[in-house]
């Protein structure tokens, strides 16, 4: 499943390909587990011009003009495909078609990823937070579950998943298992530069 550095590099490549241009079609593939109906993403993105593509957590924002925002999470075996003159990539999801002819595709082998229209954030701080410092960090630990349970809890701390706990947990020699109130200053206290430098 993508996770901070995956969504971080998506969302830069896509804002570098993708801002400006203004979308002409929205077509739903297979929109069985979207939230919302093709008609509701239709009316909210056609027309609309494309301002900025970022990371929340370990899923991508789409800010289109006219306050339209797009929420992405491509799940554990999602993908986004860029295409010219059409999609042809099997599991296609829903394609968002720009008026220069050019379009991406969500596809999901497992049809899991999704597309949501004015996605809201988890409640937990971001790994990449300035402000999650080490005071922050002992306020986040302080609590009685297992450790990696408290890592890919996105509503603690938003943007680690499995693989990069595992990661922490291994650089940092701390049993997945260990309780989080009972770890040790000086093991905490390596988190940070771990969580920052992902």
């Amino acid at each position: 499943m993508p996770e901070i550095p995956d969504i971080e590099v998506f969302s830069r490549n896509l804002k570098d390909l993708l801002a400006g241009k203004q979308v002409a079609e929205v077509k739903v593939v297979n929109g069985k587990k979207l939230k919302d109906s093709p008609a509701e993403l239709s009316a909210a993105l056609k027309g609309q011009k494309l301002l900025d593509v970022y990371r929340s957590g370990k899923e991508l924002r789409m800010q289109f003009s006219k306050d339209v925002l797009l929420g992405i999470h491509l799940m554990l075996t999602g993908d986004i495909h860029f295409f010219e003159k059409g999609n042809e990539r099997k599991s296609t999801i829903i394609e968002l078609h720009f008026k220069d002819g050019t379009g991406i595709a969500l596809t999901d082998r497992m049809k899991n990823a999704a597309v949501k229209l004015s996605p809201v954030d988890k409640g937990g701080i971001d790994a990449l937070d300035k402000a999650l410092n080490f005071k922050t960090l002992k306020e986040i630990l302080d609590r009685k579950a297992a450790i990696k349970n408290v890592l890919l809890d996105q509503d603690i701390i938003r943007g680690i998943g499995n693989s990069y706990s595992d990661e922490i947990l291994w650089e940092t020699r701390i049993s997945p298992f260990s309780k989080a109130n009972a770890i040790p200053d000086e093991k905490s206290k390596n988190w940070l530069p771990l969580l920052k430098r992902f």
